[in-house]
């Protein structure tokens, strides 16, 4: 303290005229606090010129987590690889294995049976000869290197052509479930309440049935619009609305409603092809992680079964559970999905995806993006990261913008919709589990004031049920449940 005191009574005196005996403590602290503000502008100084260098530091940090992604994908590629030759290698086991057990039945069996003639003679070493040909003829020139690179390419062998068994030969693939089906719990309530107000009207007031059957259509949530247009459409027929039968008024209805959702078939279905030759890309959002899973395992069967290679990237940071369960589904179906540990980035899992997409060819890219219970302001902003991050990498993508719900009433429909396409500019969406709402009506209402087309339609639990929103279809289930309407009505439409 006293040196610290000798030298500040060195500094005054150097400044000029100072007596010490007469020492000012606030002159001491003035002098410390001008010290202190002079050495943290120093520091500031030193830490500008820093700059530079933290630059370069930041620049390796992004080539650490550069090499790191394709350490992760070359570890995903093997994980893949490893999955998909051990699917192989299964299956031909399982051959061998029914193989083995027709041999056995064939040396229980009697010298003298008449099928021995069947396996190449009628001695046991003519059939094992036999029954050796068979099997290098199924296999052909596929060898344990061939396997492996049809692994790593995650492809199945063209060659091995095996005889199914004899239940799935004789076991008949389900029907699609149908519209007319899916709509039927809508459907009733307005059948119901229709023939009510029908059966109440009084035949000398033309216009007592115009109000009733409003009000009918605001229930079921067509909207104000929307009714408004089917009442016009209604009303304009050949036939007076006081001399129509429910059979009359349900049809009208259907024929109306269906020019209303009429849209351009080419452009409901999303179809499963490169653009520029690098994938497509359909980005997935949605509030309930449950519902898009199902609908991205769904739409990538869809694409699948027309030919093409499709990728899923489990993007959703929020959602460990909706990762783990893509995982899981990627080794029963093949379809490669690419995602992360927990804590991971949507932007880094979408990152991976996308090149690895590019990478391998694929036709279409699915990215799941996140949700959950954390603020829709935090949501919305990570869905935009992962936007910008894509269009980053490839000009033009995303290509599409689906948004996932299941189906309830209007008010529950139509905010996050609003609230999406505001954020998100939504390009249609794929609504699940109508047989469970009794207020389907309320799609019309949706994509008529939004301006947001139905591209998918999902009906029930099963894959079979999953199918592009078709117009007709669905306004003439919406009303009537017979298919010949949709005839009538694709023709009003037109």
């Amino acid at each position: 303290m006293g040196s610290l005191t000798e030298l500040f009574d060195n500094i005054l005196s150097a400044m000029g005229h100072y007596d010490v005996s007469n020492r000012d403590p606030l002159i001491f602290f003035a002098l410390f606090f001008g010290i202190t503000a002079l050495g943290l502008s120093l520091s500031k100084l030193f830490v500008k010129r820093r700059e530079p260098n933290q630059g370069k530091i930041t620049k390796l940090n992004d080539k650490v987590d550069e090499l790191s992604l394709r350490v992760d994908d070359f570890a995903g590629r093997l994980s893949t690889a490893g999955t998909n030759f051990e699917r192989i290698i299964n299956d031909v086991r399982q051959r061998m294995r029914y193989l083995e057990e027709r041999l056995e039945n064939m040396e229980n069996r009697p010298i003298e049976s008449p099928d021995f003639e069947l396996y190449g003679g009628e001695n046991l070493e003519d059939r094992l000869n036999f029954l050796q040909e068979a099997v290098e003829k199924m296999l052909g020139s596929f060898t344990a290197e061939d396997g492996l690179q049809l692994a790593l390419e995650g492809q199945e062998p063209e060659d091995l052509d095996f005889d199914e068994n004899e239940e799935e030969e004789g076991a008949e693939a389900l029907p699609p479930l149908s519209y007319a089906a899916g709509l039927s719990k809508s459907r009733d309530v307005i059948a119901k309440k229709l023939r009510q107000v029908l059966k109440a009207k009084d035949p000398g007031d033309e216009d007592g049935l115009i109000e009733p059957i409003k009000e009918v259509l605001l229930d079921a949530e067509f909207g104000p619009s929307a009714v408004d247009s089917l009442m016009a459409s209604l009303c304009d027929g050949d036939l007076k609305l006081n001399d129509m039968t429910l059979d009359d008024v349900r049809s009208g209805l259907a024929k109306s409603a269906a020019k209303l959702v009429a849209q351009d078939v080419d452009k409901i279905e999303i179809a499963p092809k490169q653009v520029n030759e690098l994938p497509k890309v359909v980005l997935i959002v949605g509030s309930d992680y449950e519902q898009k899973v199902q609908a991205i395992k769904r739409l990538a069967t869809h694409f699948a079964e027309q030919g093409a290679k499709v990728m899923v990237g489990a993007c959703d940071s929020y959602s460990s559970e909706s990762r783990s369960e893509l995982t899981k589904w990627s080794k029963e179906s093949g379809i490669l999905v690419l995602s992360g540990p927990d804590k991971v980035k949507s932007t880094t899992i979408a990152y991976k995806a996308l090149h690895r997409a590019q990478d391998d060819q694929a036709d279409i890219l699915l990215v799941d993006t996140p949700s959950g219970h954390e603020k829709k302001s935090t949501i919305h902003d990570e869905i935009k990261n992962v936007i910008n991050m894509i269009s980053r990498e490839q000009p033009d993508a995303p290509h599409e913008t689906l948004l996932i719900f299941k189906a309830s009433s209007y008010e529950q429909t139509l905010e996050p919709i609003r609230e999406l396409n505001a954020n998100l500019d939504l390009s249609g969406i794929c609504v699940t589990r109508i047989e469970k709402c009794a207020t389907a009506a309320n799609l019309v209402a949706v994509s008529r004031e939004l301006d947001v087309p139905i591209r998918y339609v999902s009906i029930g639990d099963e894959q079979r049920g999953f199918k592009a929103f078709s117009p007709i279809e669905f306004s003439a289930a919406l009303f009537t449940g017979r298919i010949e309407d949709s005839d009538e009505s694709e023709a009003a439409a037109a």
